[in-house]
């Protein structure tokens, strides 16, 4: 699930900073919000494909 996921992600990210692993923290940050952004774009996408087909199906 992308939910439990993402809070895995917080959790190493924030474990890597008190670390103070900056490098290794700063790609885990850009990889997750990569994923992220992937994860919202396939969202986003079905939202309005649902959409299109309850709007045509009205007509």
């Amino acid at each position: 699930m992308r939910i439990e996921t993402t809070f895995d992600e917080h959790a190493a990210i924030l474990e890597l900073i008190m670390r103070r692993s900056a490098t290794e923290a700063s790609l885990l940050i850009r990889s997750h919000i990569l994923e992220s952004k992937s994860e919202v774009q396939k969202v986003t996408v079905q939202m309005l494909r649902e959409a299109r087909e309850a709007m045509l199906a009205e007509q």
